[in-house]
Protein backbone atom coordinates (compact mmCIF):
# COMPACT_ATOMS: atom_id res chain seq x y z
CA UNK A 1 0.00 0.00 0.00
CA UNK A 2 2.64 2.62 0.71
CA UNK A 3 4.05 2.14 -2.83
CA UNK A 4 0.61 2.54 -4.41
CA UNK A 5 -0.12 5.64 -2.31
CA UNK A 6 3.22 7.13 -3.33
CA UNK A 7 2.41 6.63 -7.04
CA UNK A 8 -1.04 8.20 -6.61
CA UNK A 9 0.56 11.15 -4.88
CA UNK A 10 3.12 11.55 -7.71
CA UNK A 11 0.34 11.41 -10.36
CA UNK A 12 -1.71 13.93 -8.40
CA UNK A 13 1.30 16.29 -8.08
CA UNK A 14 2.11 15.96 -11.81
CA UNK A 15 -1.51 16.68 -12.74
CA UNK A 16 -1.67 19.56 -10.25
CA UNK A 17 1.59 20.99 -11.60
CA UNK A 18 0.41 20.74 -15.24
CA UNK A 19 -2.93 22.38 -14.42
CA UNK A 20 -1.13 25.18 -12.54
CA UNK A 21 1.13 25.84 -15.51
CA UNK A 22 -1.82 25.91 -17.92
CA UNK A 23 -3.76 28.26 -15.62
CA UNK A 24 -0.74 30.53 -15.20
CA UNK A 25 -0.19 30.67 -18.97
CA UNK A 26 -3.88 31.49 -19.49
CA UNK A 27 -3.75 34.32 -16.93
CA UNK A 28 -0.59 35.77 -18.53
CA UNK A 29 -2.19 35.67 -21.99
CA UNK A 30 -5.36 37.27 -20.68
CA UNK A 31 -3.48 40.07 -18.93
CA UNK A 32 -1.34 40.68 -22.04
CA UNK A 33 -4.47 40.94 -24.18
CA UNK A 34 -6.11 43.36 -21.76
CA UNK A 35 -2.98 45.54 -21.75
CA UNK A 36 -2.82 45.61 -25.56
CA UNK A 37 -6.50 46.38 -25.85
CA UNK A 38 -6.19 49.16 -23.29
CA UNK A 39 -3.29 50.62 -25.28
CA UNK A 40 -5.35 50.65 -28.48
CA UNK A 41 -8.31 52.38 -26.86
CA UNK A 42 -6.13 55.09 -25.32
CA UNK A 43 -6.43 57.66 -28.11
CA UNK A 44 -5.86 60.90 -26.25
CA UNK A 45 -2.71 62.96 -25.94
CA UNK A 46 -1.58 65.82 -23.75
CA UNK A 47 0.58 68.44 -25.48
CA UNK A 48 2.55 70.68 -23.17
CA UNK A 49 5.10 73.44 -23.61
CA UNK A 50 6.26 76.87 -22.50
CA UNK A 51 6.14 80.38 -23.91
CA UNK A 52 8.98 82.80 -23.22
CA UNK A 53 10.02 86.38 -23.91
CA UNK A 54 13.09 86.50 -26.15
CA UNK A 55 14.66 89.53 -24.49
CA UNK A 56 17.80 89.37 -26.67
CA UNK A 57 15.96 88.66 -29.94
CA UNK A 58 18.22 85.68 -30.68
CA UNK A 59 15.40 83.11 -31.12
CA UNK A 60 16.44 80.89 -28.20
CA UNK A 61 16.36 80.91 -24.39
CA UNK A 62 19.13 82.88 -22.63
CA UNK A 63 19.91 83.94 -19.06
CA UNK A 64 17.77 87.05 -19.58
CA UNK A 65 14.71 85.11 -20.76
CA UNK A 66 11.50 85.16 -18.75
CA UNK A 67 8.32 83.13 -19.21
CA UNK A 68 5.04 84.80 -20.12
CA UNK A 69 1.83 84.36 -18.15
CA UNK A 70 -1.37 84.63 -20.21
CA UNK A 71 0.21 84.02 -23.63
CA UNK A 72 -1.99 82.17 -26.12
CA UNK A 73 -0.95 79.33 -28.42
CA UNK A 74 -2.87 77.18 -30.88
CA UNK A 75 -2.35 73.53 -31.74
CA UNK A 76 -3.33 72.78 -35.34
CA UNK A 77 -3.30 69.30 -36.82
CA UNK A 78 -3.73 68.77 -40.55
CA UNK A 79 -4.96 65.81 -42.53
CA UNK A 80 -1.92 64.54 -44.46
CA UNK A 81 -3.89 63.79 -47.64
CA UNK A 82 -6.15 66.85 -47.86
CA UNK A 83 -4.04 69.34 -45.90
CA UNK A 84 -7.28 70.48 -44.22
CA UNK A 85 -7.24 71.25 -40.51
CA UNK A 86 -8.45 68.12 -38.71
CA UNK A 87 -8.02 69.41 -35.15
CA UNK A 88 -7.49 72.82 -33.58
CA UNK A 89 -7.38 73.97 -29.95
CA UNK A 90 -6.04 76.99 -28.10
CA UNK A 91 -4.49 77.27 -24.67
CA UNK A 92 -3.32 80.01 -22.35
CA UNK A 93 -0.13 79.85 -20.30
CA UNK A 94 -0.09 79.77 -16.51
CA UNK A 95 2.12 81.83 -14.16
CA UNK A 96 5.22 79.85 -15.24
CA UNK A 97 4.54 80.24 -18.96
CA UNK A 98 3.38 76.61 -19.29
CA UNK A 99 0.39 75.44 -21.31
CA UNK A 100 -1.39 72.12 -21.80
CA UNK A 101 -3.70 71.03 -24.59
CA UNK A 102 -5.68 67.79 -24.52
CA UNK A 103 -6.15 66.13 -27.90
CA UNK A 104 -8.47 63.30 -28.89
CA UNK A 105 -7.31 60.88 -31.57
CA UNK A 106 -4.05 60.45 -33.42
CA UNK A 107 -2.69 63.19 -35.66
CA UNK A 108 0.72 63.02 -37.36
CA UNK A 109 1.03 66.56 -38.74
CA UNK A 110 0.55 69.03 -35.89
CA UNK A 111 2.05 72.41 -35.07
CA UNK A 112 1.99 74.63 -31.99
CA UNK A 113 1.65 78.25 -33.14
CA UNK A 114 2.10 81.42 -31.07
CA UNK A 115 -1.07 83.57 -31.10
CA UNK A 116 -0.65 86.45 -28.66
CA UNK A 117 1.24 87.73 -25.65
CA UNK A 118 -0.30 90.01 -23.01
CA UNK A 119 3.12 91.61 -22.44
CA UNK A 120 3.01 94.81 -24.52
CA UNK A 121 6.83 95.01 -24.46
CA UNK A 122 7.21 91.40 -25.60
CA UNK A 123 4.49 90.45 -28.08
CA UNK A 124 6.18 90.42 -31.49
CA UNK A 125 6.22 87.26 -33.60
CA UNK A 126 9.31 87.07 -35.79
CA UNK A 127 8.82 87.88 -39.48
CA UNK A 128 12.08 86.18 -40.47
CA UNK A 129 11.19 84.01 -43.51
CA UNK A 130 13.80 81.39 -42.59
CA UNK A 131 12.63 80.99 -39.01
CA UNK A 132 10.22 78.30 -37.91
CA UNK A 133 7.32 80.15 -36.34
CA UNK A 134 5.79 76.99 -34.95
CA UNK A 135 6.88 73.70 -33.45
CA UNK A 136 5.95 70.50 -35.27
CA UNK A 137 4.76 67.61 -33.15
CA UNK A 138 3.43 64.11 -33.96
CA UNK A 139 0.54 62.76 -31.92
CA UNK A 140 0.64 59.06 -32.66
CA UNK A 141 1.50 55.82 -30.88
CA UNK A 142 3.29 54.62 -34.02
CA UNK A 143 6.53 56.48 -33.24
CA UNK A 144 7.88 54.43 -30.34
CA UNK A 145 6.87 56.87 -27.58
CA UNK A 146 4.81 55.05 -24.97
CA UNK A 147 3.68 58.11 -23.02
CA UNK A 148 0.58 60.07 -24.05
CA UNK A 149 2.33 63.34 -23.13
CA UNK A 150 4.17 65.21 -25.87
CA UNK A 151 6.38 68.19 -25.05
CA UNK A 152 6.73 70.89 -27.68
CA UNK A 153 9.82 73.07 -27.94
CA UNK A 154 9.52 76.45 -26.19
CA UNK A 155 7.90 79.22 -28.24
CA UNK A 156 9.24 82.76 -27.97
CA UNK A 157 7.82 86.23 -28.49
CA UNK A 158 10.34 88.97 -29.29
CA UNK A 159 11.00 91.86 -26.92
CA UNK A 160 10.56 95.23 -28.67
CA UNK A 161 13.79 96.65 -27.22
CA UNK A 162 16.78 94.39 -26.64
CA UNK A 163 17.98 94.42 -23.03
CA UNK A 164 21.37 96.11 -22.41
CA UNK A 165 22.90 92.94 -20.91
CA UNK A 166 22.18 90.92 -24.07
CA UNK A 167 25.42 91.80 -25.85
CA UNK A 168 27.39 90.39 -22.90
CA UNK A 169 25.16 87.29 -22.75
CA UNK A 170 25.53 86.46 -26.44
CA UNK A 171 29.29 87.11 -26.31
CA UNK A 172 29.55 84.59 -23.47
CA UNK A 173 27.96 81.93 -25.66
CA UNK A 174 29.96 83.13 -28.70
CA UNK A 175 26.94 84.09 -30.76
CA UNK A 176 26.12 87.28 -32.65
CA UNK A 177 23.06 88.53 -34.49
CA UNK A 178 24.57 87.16 -37.72
CA UNK A 179 25.65 83.82 -36.33
CA UNK A 180 28.55 82.18 -34.53
CA UNK A 181 31.65 84.21 -33.70
CA UNK A 182 34.87 83.18 -35.48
Amino acid sequence: MPQETKKKKERYMAMYSTNSIILLAFVICLLSHLHLTHGLVQDHFNVEGQVYCDTCRVQFITKATYYIKGAKVRLECKNKETNAIAFSAEAETDHSGKYQIEVQGEHEDCRVIPISSPDSECNEISKDPFLKKSDKIALTHQNGISSNTRTANPIGFLKKVILPQCSKIVRQIEFTATGLMP
